[in-house]
């Protein structure tokens, strides 16, 4: 018996050496996110925090700060989220380029982009037989196609 204790303790050396602690997550205090773990085998301390935050949601009316409150120890975290509506072409005859306008606080923002982003129209009869096209209402780009395909 004294084989498989010595491989048991073994084995438990080697889980530890590779993170893996036994023993139970206690909190620091009542009113902390703060966890701690003293491991059963080889005693080593870990420490983590875990935070219950609640749904994010506007502070205000027209602003777009939200904030969302931790159940446990009242931590308050912030962040701004825009809500873009809609894009309009920045130029004429652009369409890399668009500006972006935030619905609730009216923040605009500068977009690129690498490939146009066309507006295009319904598909509509060419003049060529078995043909269709599309234009983009922005640029004025055309692009044809077979009604085959």
């Amino acid at each position: 018996m004294p084989f498989f204790d010595k491989l048991n303790k073994a084995a438990g050396n080697l889980k530890c050496l590779s993170g893996f602690h036994t023993g139970k997550w206690t909190y620091t205090d009542a009113t902390s996110c703060h966890q701690e773990l003293n491991c059963d085998r080889c005693g080593h301390k870990k420490r983590i925090k875990h935070e219950f935050f609640s749904r994010w949601i506007y502070e205000k009316e027209g602003r777009c700060i939200q904030s969302r409150t931790c159940g446990r120890c009242t931590h308050v975290a912030f962040r701004t989220k825009h809500y873009f509506d809609y894009k309009v072409p920045i130029g004429a005859m652009d369409c890399r380029s668009h500006k972006k306008l935030c619905g609730r606080c009216g923040h605009e923002e500068e977009e690129h982009s690498i490939t146009p982003q066309h507006e295009w129209s319904s598909w509509m009869q060419s003049r060529r037989f078995g043909q269709r096209y599309r234009y983009c209402k922005n640029c004025g780009r055309r692009e044809f196609r077979d009604y085959y395909h």
